[in-house]
């Protein structure tokens, strides 16, 4: 388990894996199960409740055969429109 909360990546990283879950018509259940956790913290994590270390976002994302890359660069995109939108509120 990750140190820090980051609310903004728990949110986006939950709503991704969730994504990929449904895509593999897998139920949080059978995932968790196939992943070693508890469906519980599975729920949580797709809630943006709870943070993942690297590794285990790796593996999570392996499994669902996302590519955590794709994710990294949404996020990073997502993050520099808020700062230009906070910077240059007028835009």
């Amino acid at each position: 388990m990750a140190s820090g909360y980051d609310p903004d990546f728990a949110s986006a990283f939950g709503a991704f894996i969730h994504k990929g879950r449904i895509s593999k018509k897998l139920s949080q259940k059978e995932l968790a199960k196939k992943l070693g956790i508890t469906q519980p913290f599975l729920s949580r994590l797709e809630q943006g409740l709870r943070n993942v270390d690297l590794e285990q976002a790796l593996v999570i994302c392996s499994f669902l055969d996302l590519d955590i890359n794709e994710f990294v660069l949404k996020l990073r995109g997502t993050q520099s429109r808020v700062e230009e939108t906070e910077t240059h509120p007028d835009s």
